[in-house]
């Protein structure tokens, strides 16, 4: 669109900070790594009068206890204690800044309430347009693929506890239903109940531009979480990136989701839902509208140009 970008790692930014830019946007701001300070670069960039945006898509600021709800202590990569400290950090880093970004609303309120004098706008995930016209032009989404192939694409592993909620239902399904497949790719740790069928089939993460291509080979798609706050600040990017894919998304009802439209993915909460759910998804073949659908919904919710005008 012309408009002149770079992207930094934290590190390297800090090494080297550069002041020539007009709007900064700190993703995910925090204490840690930063030499020259967090506060000290904020202020220089202030006083030349740069516009300094924090980021958020996940809650990872707040109070004792939504550190430890967090996913951080509940799948033990962090002990109470580290995760209540960096919580305490990143909320001091969120309070110095005067404008928020976030990719949901219950995030946004969650940044307003531990940084009230803020200016706070929600900027939901998107599917960048380089993305969706190269599927589009492909036709990944109307790709043939077996009915029977479930699956479920963790990113990282903290969605360790969110299996379980779907374990026994994918148990009783695909243990009745041997032409079935679970398919898992990503570094989630899988029960062993769920890892001792023949019928699943594990693969290690891969690169995101290669993610719509393997996940084409699915008919629906999982996306469970446990109910928690830190969890209903999650946003609806499983729905998309399932959507380029042509797959039916099946998830937990957190708030993001609910705005897609329940036309557009099933949200399911007992396991009772989550069984009906994947026993009565459509044919592919059947969904042609619905993928349509989802995929306008794609290209209608690029939120560039709104980024843009508030920048």
């Amino acid at each position: 669109m012309g408009h002149y970008c770079c992207v930094y790692s934290t590190e390297v930014f800090f090494q080297n900070p550069s002041f020539n830019y007009d709007v900064y946007v700190f993703h995910r701001p925090t204490l840690r790594m930063a030499n020259p300070p967090l506060p000290r670069i904020l202020d220089i960039l202030k006083s030349k009068g740069s516009l300094v945006i924090a980021d958020y898509d996940d809650l990872i600021f707040g109070s004792e206890k939504y550190a430890l709800e967090s996913s951080l202590v509940k799948n033990k990569r962090l002990t109470p204690e580290e995760a209540i400290k960096i919580y305490e950090i990143n909320t001091y880093a969120l309070c110095l800044f005067d404008h928020v970004t976030t990719s949901t609303a219950p995030l946004a309120v969650e940044a307003h309430a531990y940084n009230s004098n803020a200016r706070v706008r929600v900027m939901p995930n998107i599917i960048p347009s380089s993305i969706y016209t190269l599927h589009e032009h492909y036709g990944t989404a109307f790709r043939p693929r077996k009915d029977t192939v479930i699956g479920y694409f963790p990113g990282t592993k903290s969605h360790d506890l969110d299996v379980l909620i779907v374990e026994n239902v994918l148990v009783d399904i695909l243990s009745k239903e041997h032409s079935c497949q679970l398919f898992v790719v990503g570094p989630v740790a899988l029960p062993k109940a769920l890892k001792a069928l023949p019928n699943v089939t594990r693969k290690l993460p891969v690169d995101y531009l290669d993610l719509f291509n393997v996940m084409s080979k699915c008919s629906v798609v999982l996306a469970p979480l446990e109910a928690s706050l830190f969890n209903q600040c999650k946003s609806r990017v499983k729905f998309l990136e399932a959507a380029v894919a042509g797959c039916h998304l099946v998830a937990s009802p957190i708030d993001d989701m609910k705005q897609v439209g329940p036309h557009r993915l099933t949200l399911v909460e007992t396991e009772a839902d989550w069984f009906n759910a994947l026993s009565s998804v459509k044919p592919h073949a059947a969904r042609r509208k619905e993928i349509e659908s989802n995929l306008e919904f794609i290209k209608k919710h690029d939120h560039v140009n709104d980024f843009i005008s508030w920048s």
